[in-house]
């Protein structure tokens, strides 16, 4: 009698079990909890879409604003992401009284290895930006002559998911052509999102 309500026991349980575990596997879990999934398996489609940018600000004696956005494809190689970008920035120094309008764009590729957080980025950028100096004819007066700038920056950077759209990123690039009119400083850091689609 005692090894038959033992006998019972044990197949009451594991019908308690396998029902349990079938319920279990239909319902989904949570985004958070699901391993990381490769964007080639979470779409079929060739070709995916990314937008972002950073922006910034400085106040003080000196002030400017920017913005530089971008738009890039993932082409049938899901770790490559190709892309355009602009920049804009005007900027005023308030000891010497004279503003300046920054203007430029660039083509850029990047490398996205390790689960797509780290970047290997690579790009050429065109920038057009006033010089400062002073009038030789009057030294109370600022003149502006317009630069043109080339170069290629290169460089690591780390890319952080928010959610499973949006994404922070941080890049340290270094400019491997410079010259007397080279526009940004070696390294440059940028901050900025992107938006998978």
């Amino acid at each position: 009698m005692r090894k038959k309500s033992l006998w019972l026991t044990f197949l009451l349980f594991g019908i308690f079990v396998s029902t349990f575990a079938q319920y279990d596997e239909d319902v989904p879990l949570p985004k958070s909890l699901r391993p990381y999934q490769s964007r080639e398996k979470n779409n079929n489609r060739y070709i995916t879409l990314a937008a972002g940018g950073s922006v910034g600000a400085q106040f003080g004696t000196y002030n400017a604003l920017s913005i530089s956005p971008f738009f890039g494809v993932y082409p049938k190689i899901k770790w490559l992401l190709l892309g355009v970008s602009a920049t804009y920035m005007f900027s005023y120094d308030s000891y010497y009284k004279y503003a300046m309008h920054v203007f430029g764009g660039g083509i850029f590729a990047e490398g996205l290895i390790w689960k797509q957080r780290i970047i290997v980025h690579a790009g050429y950028e065109y920038v057009n930006y006033g010089n400062p100096y002073l009038d030789p004819n009057n030294p109370n007066k600022i003149l502006t002559e317009r630069i043109e700038s080339h170069g290629v920056m290169i460089g690591p950077g780390y890319r952080q998911k928010l959610t499973e759209i949006f994404s922070v990123y941080g890049l340290m690039l270094f400019n491997v052509i410079p010259n007397e009119n080279t526009f940004y400083s070696n390294p440059t850091f940028r901050i900025g999102f992107v938006a998978d689609f």
